[in-house]
């Protein structure tokens, strides 16, 4: 029986008719509760680890629409769980201060900017005039574009694969499926601290990929009235030393911590990242993971004080650097 008789045929297409509202009859009380629960965090967290390898999750968080990777059980579950973005609460406390310093900024630098994490809310939320996002992984970056596009970001957001360092050069940096937004460099680190971030991460399934490496400087060459985040996954030193001229006023400027991360085997890691930040000309910092974000000085004395805490647990502190 061709198609066009099996709808002439008025009994057939009764039970056809039938048979789609039996579906819709079934289907339609899941939907519903299905729409219910993803209300509910605890549902959120375990339907995550549900999700099939390599698919893009669409999320739409207040006014912002956002792709995240399935393959991603860190920043993506944290995002898809709490219907939040990681660290926007440590920005936003930043741009409080920052206001109630009378600072003015009108852009935006976010380096290590994963699928947008920041930058994406951060336009949103505080319209700034432009900013400039930097992603070193491929797959990332290609998140972080089409993030870009699907809120209309892609005019006033500059976007760079590039993994930003004070030198030239292409180099392999080690990259972990199950958390996309660990790339670093881990032959830089002596053996013991390797072997406690990879656990401390619970980092799975490392392989390599090559970048290309450049400096600030080389790229947008002039000094900005900018506001600048810098989660670089323990690049932030070498990341400040390729940027003097942009950072030659010293704006503003947050940085990672991570007393794990900051290690290099050829230099005093925190005598260097004083000296480096005080020739500039800053003077003080914040703790914006501390409830009492009190400003203070920045030398030595204070950093070995703050490195010498998060040494024994590992975890990452952003500090606000004025």
């Amino acid at each position: 029986m061709g198609l066009n008789n099996f709808f002439k045929n008025k009994l057939l297409k009764s039970f056809y008719v039938i048979f789609l509202n039996s579906i819709f009859v079934i289907v339609f009380p899941i939907k519903k509760l299905n729409t219910f629960l993803e209300k509910i965090r605890t549902y959120r967290f375990i339907k995550f680890f549900f999700f099939k390898k390599n698919q893009v999750i669409i999320n739409k968080i207040e006014n912002i629409n956002f792709f995240i990777s399935s393959n991603d059980w860190v920043n993506s579950r944290k995002i898809y769980t709490n219907q939040s973005f990681p660290q926007l609460d440590e920005f936003s406390t930043a741009i409080s201060i920052l206001k109630n310093d009378g600072v003015q900024v009108d852009s935006l630098i976010d380096i290590g900017a994963h699928y947008g994490n920041i930058v994406i809310p951060a336009m949103v939320k505080y319209n700034f005039k432009e900013a400039y996002a930097f992603e070193p992984i491929q797959e990332n970056f290609n998140i972080l574009r089409s993030n870009l596009i699907f809120n209309n970001l892609e005019h006033k957001v500059n976007a760079y694969n590039v993994f930003l360092s004070n030198h030239v050069e292409e180099l392999e940096i080690d990259t972990f499926q199950n958390n996309t937004a660990a790339a670093t460099i881990l032959n830089k680190l002596n053996t013991e601290k390797k072997d406690k971030y990879i656990k401390i991460n619970n980092l799975k399934n490392q392989s390599f990929e090559k970048v290309r490496v450049d400096t600030l400087d080389n790229i947008l060459r002039n000094s900005l009235n900018c506001f600048f985040w810098i989660y670089a996954q323990g690049g932030e030193l070498n990341i400040i030393r390729g940027s003097k001229q942009v950072l030659k006023n010293s704006p503003p400027l947050v940085i990672a911590y991570s007393s794990v991360l900051f290690d290099d085997k050829k230099v005093d890691y925190l005598k260097e990242l004083n000296d480096v930040l005080n020739q500039i000309g800053y003077k003080q910092f914040r703790n914006l993971s501390q409830k009492n974000y009190y400003s203070q000085n920045l030398n030595f004395d204070n950093l070995k004080t703050l490195d010498k805490k998060l040494r024994n647990n590992g975890s990452t502190n952003f500090l606000l650097i004025t």
